[in-house]
């Protein structure tokens, strides 16, 4: 239990509420709105576990479930390449 309490405290200073953090929230939130919107109109560019779903729940149920079990920065990659120009990646 007192691991589970230090825990919660360190996120919650280092993450949850940490001012640099919160600064990129809504950056963020922009790559996931844009993550999901693409694939709700391209559900078969999501790996196929995903896509098969598509056949017993709603597409946007499945991106959903897509995209919340993205890493952090598989979220950036994945944005990346489809948002951003790659002579511009550098």
């Amino acid at each position: 239990m007192e691991a589970t309490n230090r825990l919660r405290d360190f996120m919650f200073e280092n993450v949850y509420t940490n001012p640099a953090a919160k600064g990129e929230e809504s950056k963020a939130k922009e790559i996931l709105v844009r993550l999901f919107e693409y694939y709700v109109k391209h559900p078969c560019k999501m790996p196929e576990l995903y896509y098969r779903n598509t056949k017993n729940e709603s597409v946007e149920r499945c991106v959903c479930d897509f995209v919340s079990a993205m890493t952090d920065r598989f979220a950036i990659e994945k944005y990346k390449e489809l948002f951003i120009p790659e002579v511009w990646r550098g």
